[in-house]
């Protein structure tokens, strides 16, 4: 025994228990990102990190490595994640649009919240197939985020609507009409050239008699158009006017019965005959006497009679018959009387 003694010395160990890594997450914002511990490192110790920078939406893991004095026991390393959580792009179409039936779509219009710095939303918004008059809902379509640091929230529940046309019917016209009567039965139509797909039915349209009738064209079109308005007219057929015309140098003579009247008159429709009989001022002595329509008449309210005056009828001396009466020459001789 040589009387030494030795001493060992050991590592000391380093007081970390203040010092922390935790994970982190972010939105993205366009910003880099890194992570660092947290609390206060012991004299002497420095810390590096291995892949601390993001910037884009994704995870990564970040190792925190301790150096020291040779003196202490190594320290060991910690891990904690850095997340940057894609941002949030809220697309809400705008409410109220739409379009008349038979137009082209508009683009659909819609507003959102911001994306970060240049970057843009690329394609456009769509709706439910269909083209009749109706409420549909706006989808997505082919709007999209223009890359993953985005994530996109739709808001369902606008509509687009399509509203009903209205036909141009400015070409198409319902006038009055008037006729004489003839016998035909008489309708009246619309004039122009209807709409593709419009259809027209009247009411209470056929006359044959003399009389007025209001007629009502009614129009039916596609679902898809407003509803036309009805038209009115009316179909008038007026009574023929029948003149009676007494024919010139009608007589008798006085004392005699009046004979029949006669008269012209314009041609009635079919096997329609005038009624009663001309007629003339009262009188019975010789003289002139006007001829009046009498109790002669039109059969029906299909026409008016036009009587023309004016025309007479004379009452000419009747011839006493003498036949039986003589009146010869006589001779007397003078004997005082008096002679006739």
């Amino acid at each position: 025994m040589n009387g030494y003694l030795s001493l060992t010395i050991t590592k000391a160990s380093y007081d970390m228990t203040n010092v922390t890594f935790e994970d982190a997450n972010y939105t993205y914002d366009g910003n880099e990102k890194e992570l660092l511990i947290s609390g206060t490192l012991p004299v002497g110790v420095e810390v590096t990190y291995t892949e601390n920078k993001l910037t884009d939406a994704g995870s990564l893991e970040v190792t925190a490595i301790f150096t020291g004095s040779s003196n202490y026991e190594d320290i060991s390393s910690l891990t904690a994640i850095l997340t940057i959580n894609p941002l949030e792009i809220t697309i809400t179409p705008e409410a109220g649009q739409s379009k008349v039936y038979g137009d082209d779509d508009p683009v659909l219009t819609y507003t959102h919240t911001d994306l970060i710095g240049e970057d843009k939303l690329t394609g456009a918004l769509g709706r439910e197939a269909g083209e009749d008059v109706g409420t549909y809902a706006i989808t997505q379509g082919d709007l999209a985020l223009p890359n993953a640091n985005y994530t996109l929230s739709f808001v369902d529940g606008v509509t687009f609507e399509i509203t009903k046309a209205t036909y141009d019917m400015s070409n198409i016209s319902f006038g009055n009409a008037s006729y004489t009567y003839d016998g035909s039965e008489r309708v009246l139509e619309i004039s122009g050239d209807l709409p593709e797909g419009v259809g027209v039915s009247y009411t209470a349209n056929k006359l044959t008699d003399a009389g007025s009738l209001e007629v009502t064209a009614s129009f039916m079109g596609s679902p898809n158009y407003e509803d036309i308005s009805s038209l009115t007219a009316i179909l008038t057929i007026n009574p023929l006017e029948v003149t009676v015309t007494p024919k010139a140098g009608q007589s008798k003579v006085y004392g005699d019965d009046d004979p029949i009247f006669t008269y012209t008159h314009t041609a009635l429709v079919g096997d329609d005959e005038l009624t009663g009989a001309l007629s003339r001022v009262d009188g019975s002595d010789v003289g002139i006497y006007a001829i009046t329509q009498g109790d002669l008449a039109v059969p029906s309210g299909n026409y008016t009679l036009s009587f023309v005056d004016g025309v007479t009828f004379e009452i000419t001396k009747a011839t006493y018959d003498m036949s039986n009466v003589s009146f010869g020459n006589a001779s007397y001789t003078y004997d005082g009387s008096e002679r006739e």
